[in-house]
């Protein structure tokens, strides 16, 4: 397919968020901008924890599910979601502000993913730019230190060879592939690529599949033999011609970028939803 479709735009983002809430009594965080129920019998209403919601200076929270993760090094998990300005804001678990920062201004519609990448302690923040309304818009991965300070930035590969980088919607997964002790990036792109990174943003493998890629990888080990596979959604046949709409496939990849055998496995449809994982 040479192009995104049109179609999809639609697929992935139902409401608009504008704030955030958290629930007295639960660590869970809530994207919130639903309108009131007007049933008879409404639903109590739930009381936000102090400090909360958090209005993010008018900037729309749209698709980026809220991440959380220790940021500042107290061992309360703090939160970070991405807008559509292509901020990626930070807050304390109290709704206080720790950073805000604006690599690009390509909406970021992804999850954010929280983790130790090089084992030195402390917590960094990767997040991808992409979007399903503006899909010619420029992408990118980037990894910000616990601070905010941006360590490094990844650009894809152009799908329609127009010199722009392709957007990234797939939410990045982290994963040890090597056994070292540090965290790699997994995702895919709409520039038709499963990508493999190291944790300084450089390229470790990179895979194309002849579509674009929406789904977000999940990380498990299928056959029990110590080391981690990935699983994601592909949107594309096995072997189609460029242009065809529909079908899609599930592929594994074993942490050295084979094939695990039995797949792909091929459905009929395309692959928006990321694969389950515990």
């Amino acid at each position: 397919m040479q192009q995104l479709h049109n179609h999809r735009l639609y697929q992935r983002t139902i409401i608009t968020i504008i704030c955030i809430a958290v629930l007295v009594g639960s660590s869970v965080a809530i994207l919130t901008a639903v309108p009131p129920i007007t049933a008879q019998a409404q639903a109590p209403t739930p009381t936000p924890k102090p400090g909360f919601p958090l209005p993010l200076l008018g900037n729309i929270v749209r698709g980026s599910s809220v991440a959380l993760g220790d940021l500042n090094g107290d061992g309360i998990a703090d939160i970070v979601v991405g807008s559509t300005d292509g901020r990626v804001h930070a807050y304390t678990g109290t709704g206080q502000p720790i950073w805000s920062v604006q690599p690009s201004t390509t909406p970021i519609e992804s999850k954010a993913a929280i983790g130790d990448l090089d084992g030195n302690g402390t917590n960094e923040v990767v997040v991808t730019a992409g979007s399903t309304f503006a899909p010619t818009l420029p992408g990118a991965l980037f990894i910000f230190e616990h601070t905010g300070a941006l360590r490094c930035k990844f650009t894809p590969f152009s799908f329609n060879n127009n010199d722009i980088p392709s957007g990234i919607y797939s939410s990045p997964a982290l994963v040890d592939l090597d056994g070292d002790g540090q965290l790699q990036i997994v995702f895919g792109g709409y520039d038709a690529h499963v990508h493999f990174l190291n944790n300084d943003c450089t390229p470790r493998l990179s895979f194309f599949v002849r579509d674009t890629v929406w789904s977000s990888p999940a990380i498990a080990d299928l056959d029990g033999d110590g080391s981690p596979e990935i699983i994601i959604g592909i949107d594309t046949h096995l072997e189609p011609a460029f242009g065809t709409t529909n079908g899609g496939r599930i592929l594994v990849y074993r942490a050295d970028g084979t094939i695990m055998p039995g797949f792909p496995v091929q459905i009929d449809e395309v692959i928006y939803s990321s694969p389950g994982d515990w």
